[in-house]
């Protein structure tokens, strides 16, 4: 078992609610909590390693499987929306990254929701270090909880290592491959996908800004996966 305790009560009841809601299905099972305390009881998975070890390898099934493992049986009336997350676009400069991907990335986020999509309990933050080994399964771990359509969600996969984001290769073949893989295991549309995958990476980076942190490793990421976005 795992004691996890967080610093926010406001970050302790999402979580908290995420987790029984999924009831281990897809995600680490919560054992018992101590609200007093902000403290989760968690199962401990073993060996607990993590996906983002094997992104060489491209684990896009092992974490489709995550994906159709995260099955919840209640939705929590709790949590933050995708409308919520998406105010940050409100509250940073439109001037604060080059190439105009502010204003890129909020008008196409506009536009997807414009045409909405079914919407269901999400991580929140499912990028391949919130997934480990638990026996012969994968599992997610570290859950934001949040209301939101599948997309979304699958738009934090990593797709590369940072070593591979930091190289000279041209990484777009497997890029593509991996997002049609994705696409065909979820039954996801590849335009769609493709457009959230842009817009997460522009909103990790005005995440870093706000936090008066670098945005370089998402604008690397920018650079890579969306080339013709960087002019």
């Amino acid at each position: 078992m795992i004691i996890k305790t967080l610093p926010l009560a406001k970050d302790y009841l999402a979580e908290k609610a995420t987790l029984e809601a999924f009831a281990g299905h897809g995600c680490i099972k919560i054992l018992d909590y101590d609200e007093l305390h902000l403290s989760l009881l968690l199962h401990r998975a073993i060996p607990g390693d993590s996906l983002r070890d094997h992104l060489d390898r491209f684990p896009t099934q092992e974490y489709s499987n995550v994906i159709l493992g995260l099955n919840a049986t209640t939705t929590p009336t709790n949590l933050e929306k995708l409308e919520d997350w998406l105010k940050v676009f409100d509250r940073v400069s439109q001037d604060c990254l080059p190439y105009n991907l502010v204003t890129k990335a909020h008008s196409l986020s506009k536009e997807l929701r414009n045409d909405p999509q079914p919407e269901v309990l999400l991580h929140g933050d499912l990028h391949c270090d919130n997934i480990i080994q638990d026996g012969s399964n994968w599992v997610a771990i570290d859950p934001k909880g949040l209301i939101g359509e599948a997309c979304f969600e699958v738009a934090k996969y990593d797709f590369f290592s940072d070593s591979m984001f930091r190289s000279d290769k041209d990484l777009q073949p497997d890029f593509h491959k991996q997002v049609e893989t994705l696409c065909k295991n979820l039954n996801l549309p590849k335009q769609r996908l493709l457009d959230w995958i842009f817009v997460r990476r522009v909103m990790g980076a005005l995440w870093m800004i706000e936090d008066n942190s670098s945005p370089d490793y998402f604008l690397r990421q920018v650079e890579k996966l969306f080339p013709a976005q960087m002019v």
